[in-house]
């Protein structure tokens, strides 16, 4: 999940998949949404990932892992103060995953409230003039708050909130973002859809219905 959170900070145009917040291009995620909403939802699963489902045992040392990689390299660096702000954000994102299409467009008002959002218009060169929301100059986590709230303001526009969702594996507190064109995935990016289908095979196994099959053709989609 890292590699893609390079860009996670520049957030999608409003009404448009112009690069928002960045001077650059994001990159390719070939994903069935604009790339800077798939990169900006990635970046907040992985935030929402270093806490358990009832953020009971937050995972600190994850986070001062992950926050650094949403750095795009454009604006201030991730500092103590962000850090702050980001473990406050935690069990706001994950909430997301957990919440009704009405809850989501209220907390992403109140999080667009919060972190002062205002959509400029701003001369790219080449590219012309964008509607930006998240300024470059703005401090990581706001620039991270922004972006997520944005994203998800995006997926509700496309009718594509249900494209957030839980690992299907029973023991697995992880969200994801299904980027899949039928929207088929049901497995985060650890080992939980390889775990599946070992434990399939062994339910086989068990029951005597087994066949010679190798239990990898069984792997469900990711």
């Amino acid at each position: 999940m890292t590699p893609g959170l390079a860009g996670a900070v520049a957030s999608p145009g409003v009404g448009s998949a112009s690069p928002v917040g960045s001077r650059r291009r994001p990159e390719r995620t070939g994903s069935v949404l604009p790339d800077e909403t798939a990169v900006a939802l990635v970046a907040a699963a992985a935030l929402a990932n270093t806490t358990t489902a009832d953020d009971a045992r937050p995972d600190d040392a994850a986070l001062d892992r992950m926050a650094p990689l949403l750095d795009t390299g454009e604006g201030p660096v991730c500092g103590a103060d962000d850090l702050r702000t980001l473990r406050g954000l935690r069990p706001r994102v994950r909430a997301l995953w957990q919440t009704t299409e009405d809850g989501a467009a209220c907390a992403v008002n109140d999080l667009l409230d919060e972190f002062d959002a205002r959509p400029r218009l701003v001369n790219r060169g080449p590219w012309g003039y964008r509607l930006e929301v998240v300024p470059v100059d703005a401090p990581l986590a706001t620039r991270f708050a922004i972006s997520t709230s944005i994203a998800v303001a995006d997926l509700l526009r496309r009718g594509e909130f249900r494209r957030l969702r839980s690992c299907a594996r029973p023991t697995c507190h992880n969200v994801m973002v299904d980027l899949s064109k039928n929207r088929s995935r049901r497995y985060c990016e650890g080992r939980c859809g390889n775990r599946a289908a070992v434990s399939a095979y062994r339910s086989r196994l068990a029951s005597g219905v087994a066949d010679d099959r190798d239990p990898s053709r069984d792997l469900p989609r990711r």
